[in-house]
């Protein structure tokens, strides 16, 4: 799929070529002395390529003297012709200038098939997509995913150019250590392979890289993020507003992983108190919610609240999520 500016159009020839010298002679000059190429594009119909020599060559009165060039040229001019089965002669006609490709190619670089490291909750590739450029993820802009599970929404909004980090009740899944990924990782780590399986991994995948800021571990019922302060922190600035442009996300509902917050039904001991820098495989402890519709209420609560605090220019609500 591509976008084309639209420079004549017609039920006949005689009628395009005379459309074409209306709409669009007053733009043939700015392109005089650029490379240029024509393409011939027909629905149900094929034409030899002495008719395509034809045609394009009935267009000489648009004087290009730039060069002909078949990659990349700073002008490429399409003819559409439309035909009826089994009809030679062509029921509509246009003709456009190149301006723009869709980005349909993305579904195919991002599919989960192709993907290194996945679980069982990653989001399908073109619905992320979809849902990165509905929320304006552009260069320039900072997004975050506080359910990142293995990376799907922040590459999407990286695709599109933003920076992007994340957070995971379950640091398993940003490391790439606890389930499906990290048996496959110890398979190949047997069969002499040497492959880190985790979300870092996958921005590498894509050349992305440079848009990952990194995850942490977290809650967002029990968030460690701070607004903006005014006067400083250290000033004892009161916060003040949100820094980020935008939260793309897929919140938990209880269906393929349980609803749980961190945090434990019973009183930590002193070891579990303390730090766990000796204990890198240690996992935050966390419990479920004894109704999870209940948690389902609480848990989008808290996700709005956290938006209108975090996010700038809130009134223009850049937060969303795949199941609204």
């Amino acid at each position: 799929m591509a976008i084309y500016s639209l420079w004549g159009q017609g039920k006949t020839y005689p009628e395009l070529h005379a459309s074409t010298r209306a709409l669009s002679s007053h733009l043939w000059d700015s392109y005089k002395q650029s490379s240029f190429r024509f393409n011939i594009d027909t629905y149900r119909a094929t034409l030899s390529s002495a008719e395509q020599r034809a045609l394009i060559e009935s267009f000489s009165y648009m004087d290009f003297e730039g060069p002909i060039q078949m990659i990349n040229p700073e002008l490429l001019i399409c003819v559409f012709a439309h035909h009826l089965p089994k009809c030679a002669t062509p029921t509509q006609l246009y003709i456009g200038r190149y301006i723009a490709t869709g980005g349909r190619a993305a579904k195919t670089t991002y599919d989960l098939k192709k993907r290194h490291y996945i679980s069982t909750t990653s989001m399908d590739a073109e619905l992320a997509l979809i849902t990165a450029n509905i929320a304006q993820a552009a260069p320039g802009k900072l997004y975050y995913d506080p359910f990142m599970g293995t990376g799907g929404f922040p590459i999407a909004c990286a695709h599109f150019g933003a920076i992007v980090w994340g957070s995971d009740i379950d640091g398993r899944s940003i490391k790439g250590t606890g389930g499906p990924a990290f048996t496959a990782a110890r398979e190949e780590k047997k069969a002499g392979k040497v492959r880190k399986r985790d979300v870092a991994g996958n921005f590498t995948q894509y050349g992305l890289s440079g848009n990952y800021l990194g995850a942490v571990i977290g809650d967002l019922t029990n968030s460690p993020l701070r607004g903006c302060r005014a006067g400083g922190a250290s000033a004892g600035g009161k916060e003040i507003g949100g820094w980020l442009d935008g939260i793309v996300c897929d919140p938990p509902y209880g269906i393929r992983e349980g609803l749980k917050v961190l945090g434990s039904k019973d009183r930590l001991s002193e070891r579990e108190r303390s730090t766990h820098e000796d204990r890198y495989k240690w996992v935050l402890p966390s419990f479920p919610f004894i109704k999870w519709q209940l948690c389902r209420v609480t848990l989008h609560l808290d996700f709005f609240s956290f938006n209108t605090s975090y996010i700038a220019h809130c009134l223009g609500f850049h937060a969303l999520h795949a199941r609204c």
